[in-house]
Parts: C-alpha cells; structure tokens; sequence
C-alpha cells in the first residue's frame, strides 16, 4: 500500500516549479522543517527535510495529516475557484483602463494564466485525497500498510 505522504509528495512534485515554491513556501512553517524561502533549491531542501522527518508510522502520520490540513487550508481553499481568479483579473483590468497603466494589463493576463494552472492543480489535489488522503484511508494504510 503506497503511504498518503508519498501521494501527497508525488502532487507536489507534479506542479509547475513557481507552484512547487509556493507551497512550500506555505507549508514550510510547519514545525519541524526549517527552510530558507530566499533560496531557488527550497523545494528540494522541503522535500529532503520531509524524508528525514519521516520516521516510523506514527512520526509519519504525523506528516500527513499535517501536510494535508497545511495545503488543504493554505493552498486549496484558496486557489480551487476559477470565479476568485476572474475577479482578480478582471479588478486588475479595470485598473489597467482606470489608470492607463498596462503593467496592470500585463499582471492580469498572468493571472488568467496562473488562475488556470491553480484551479488545475487543485482538481488533482482533490482527486488524489478523495482516494488517498481520507481519514479512513490513512488509519487503513497506518493499520496495514
């Protein structure tokens, strides 16, 4: 049986390097992990960090339901919905138009990309949980696994 962290760290892995960074950056107050977020190697220093704390079952669980709870609430929560990310451009477009600024112009069109990304990235979060990040599949992988 694969571990819930080795799913919640394959997601992980599977993001875009600028969303890699954004969750780590997130996630890295997280005790236990000290990471540098002025540094370009913060991924691979979280994900190392995160192999040395993983210790035994109880330890590890420990880091998934950590994890889980720190994405879910940090990440998720706030990134799922396309309507939250078409607001945001559209406020950045019309202050484009209000202030003949197109570097406003410019930041709302990342943000129609990066909404797009996000909203991608949170569908795969929530695939992977329903299977593999339920409280009862983490007691049956802990029991079993």
């Amino acid at each position: 049986m694969i571990s819930p962290l080795d799913e919640i760290l394959a997601w992980v892995k599977s993001l875009a390097p600028v969303q890699q960074m954004d969750v780590v950056f997130l996630v890295s107050a997280m005790p236990g992990l000290n990471v540098d977020p002025s540094t370009d190697t913060m991924t691979s220093v979280f994900l190392d960090q995160i192999e040395e704390l993983r210790s035994g079952k109880v330890r590890e669980q420990a880091l998934i339901l950590c994890l889980r709870t720190l994405i879910e609430n940090f990440i998720i929560s706030r990134r799922s919905d396309p309507d939250g990310w078409k607001k945001t451009k559209a406020i950045l477009e019309s202050l484009s138009a209000e202030n003949n600024n197109p570097t406003f112009a410019e930041m709302a069109e990342r943000k129609q990309f990066e909404g797009a990304q996000w909203v991608s990235s949170c569908k795969k979060w929530n695939e992977m949980a329903k299977i593999h990040l339920t409280d009862e599949n983490i007691k049956r992988w802990f029991n079993l696994g």
